[in-house]
């Protein structure tokens, strides 16, 4: 199906991919998804491709989601070559607000610098100032 100039290409695309997995796989997908068993990672390719990690404990899984195939590297997509949850995982997490990374932004950091003093302890700029 052609989509349509100036029409966001994206939950068609999406809901195509969803279509094609098993009923089982998206069901698992969304109690992952519930559970936040998963991590995902998502990088838009152009305005039609978007790629990611969909992380659960150890096992990353790099997947790809375009206007014409779905791939993943796990052992459902490449041997079986079926879509897979992670595949769907993927999608489901396109749908919620604003988890693309945007180019150019960037986010501000929770981390503190600290140092080492030669005993082999470390000491932050907070700690410092407070015992002066």
């Amino acid at each position: 199906m052609a989509v349509k100039k100036g029409k966001d290409p994206l939950p068609e695309i999406l809901a195509n991919v969803l279509l094609s997995v098993s009923k089982d796989r998206l069901q698992r997908a969304f109690q992952g998804i519930i559970s936040g068993a998963y991590h995902v990672s998502v990088r838009q390719l152009d305005e039609k491709a978007y790629q990611g990690y969909v992380r659960n404990g150890s096992k990353s899984y790099y997947c790809q989601v375009k206007e014409d195939c779905t791939t993943c590297d796990c052992k459902d997509a490449l041997y079986r070559r079926v879509a897979c949850k992670h595949a769907a995982i993927l999608c489901l997490w396109l749908t919620r607000p604003q988890v693309i990374k945007q180019p150019g932004r960037k986010k501000r950091s929770h981390l503190s610098l600290a140092w080492s003093r030669p005993d082999g302890f470390c000491e932050s700029n907070s700690n410092s100032q407070n015992a002066g």
